[in-house]
């Protein structure tokens, strides 16, 4: 049995803003903030977990699940999750959304994983602070 969840980021800012008439939601700083929080600790979770800690290797709006009550976020989508380095075989391709991808990890370089999903947490409370996609000229 899972847990009824309303869906990810985009689908609640989608439903707000029919819901309201309008083209666009953003959350509050304090909502997206919190999020964040959230975010950032399910992380830590997983780069802390024993006896293999893991690297989500896809955050992004997309996997951020939300509550109904809109105060509780959950990280989904473990698909492209891997062993941190040191804790099971290496990992030499890039995966993951291009938009979210730190630097270093789209560049091909070797890279610690947990630092990689940090800098994309990092960009998807941007992303929820702002109202738009990160490098949107790059589209």
């Amino acid at each position: 049995v899972y847990e009824r969840l309303r869906g990810s980021v985009l689908d609640v800012g989608e439903a707000e803003a029919a819901a309201r008439g309008w083209r666009e939601w953003v959350p509050g700083a304090g909502l997206a903030l919190g999020w964040g929080c959230q975010l950032l600790r399910a992380l830590h979770f997983l780069h802390a977990l024993l006896p293999r800690p893991l690297a989500h290797r896809d955050v992004r709006p997309a996997n951020l699940l939300v509550a109904p009550d809109l105060g509780t976020l959950k990280l989904g989508d473990l698909s492209l999750a891997t062993p941190l380095a040191g804790h099971g075989p290496p990992t030499h391709f890039a995966a993951g959304s291009l938009r979210f991808l730190a630097p270093e990890v789209r560049g091909g370089a070797a890279c610690a994983l947990d630092k990689a999903d940090v800098y994309a947490a990092a960009l998807c409370v941007w992303s929820l602070l702002h109202g738009q996609r990160p490098f949107a000229s790059v589209d």
